[in-house]
């Protein structure tokens, strides 16, 4: 097992630490723990895509752990360089259902 600090600060931006975000890797099972802002950023420089992912779990809901969750759903819901064809598990509190319908009305 494999654990990959992508970003461990707080939603505060800072050049030297990124919003919390961990990928845990056990062979070809990846699954990223929170999903702050500039998670997709760090992805690529770890060689690991949307398409790699196998399961997303979210801790909370606070902004430092969940923005970019925004542009994770535009480009899986659009295509973009994305071609998964199973679903990705989500492990998360049982309100992220309101949570999610909140965001689509936000941003459709």
């Amino acid at each position: 097992m494999k654990l990959t600090i992508l970003g461990s600060g707080t939603g505060w931006i800072r050049a030297d630490r990124h919003a919390p975000a961990y990928l845990v890797s056990l062979e070809d099972f990846h699954m990223l723990l929170d999903i702050g802002p500039g998670t997709l950023y760090q992805l690529p420089k770890i060689n690991c895509s949307l398409n790699d992912l196998s399961a997303l779990f979210i801790s909370h809901f606070h902004p430092d752990h969940v923005t970019d969750l925004i542009p994770f759903f535009f480009a899986t819901r659009y295509q973009l360089g994305y071609t998964r064809r199973t679903p990705i598990t989500l492990i998360s509190h049982y309100s992220f259902s309101d949570f999610y319908e909140g965001l689509k009305r936000a941003f459709g």
